[in-house]
């Protein structure tokens, strides 16, 4: 009975000492840091004195909703407004720079349909450091916003 009793406490000995190293294993503390959520304001083409935006080429800026400043290196797409027929793709990709502002040359042809019928610029959502700013699209039109 002494040599079962032996091999029970050595099998029973095992797991405990299996299970502590998978408790302190899992237990280790997390390099992964905690995620903060923030909106974001996308704002395409260019104020002019009466307010309205006006824009012959793509531009747009993009600012932290909450504290209202400038997300720099950050990439935007810029699409022609189709309605409700599907773009094959962006016209152009600007990155952001340090006062949040992407803005990209395209040819004549495209400036002609952006006044016909504007562009939508777009931020698709991006981690930043410990902050996953959401994503966000402005509708400009020649002459406005929609």
């Amino acid at each position: 009975m002494g040599r079962s009793t032996g091999r029970l406490v050595t099998a029973v000995t095992t797991t405990i000492v299996a299970l502590a190293a998978t408790v302190s294993l899992g237990a280790a503390p997390s390099t992964a840091a905690v995620i903060e959520f923030r909106d974001t304001t996308i704002v395409g083409g260019v104020p002019n004195p009466l307010g309205i935006h006006v824009s012959m080429q793509p531009r747009a800026k993009l600012t932290d909703t909450l504290t209202g400043a400038p997300l720099s290196g950050q990439r935007v797409e810029f699409w022609m407004n189709l309605g409700p027929l599907p773009a094959a793709g962006p016209i152009c990709v600007a990155f952001t720079d340090a006062v949040g502002v992407a803005k990209c040359s395209v040819g004549v042809r495209d400036v002609i349909g952006f006044m016909q019928v504007g562009y939508e610029a777009r931020y698709n959502s991006t981690l930043v450091g410990e902050v996953m700013h959401r994503s966000s699209s402005d509708l400009v039109k020649f002459l406005g916003r929609q």
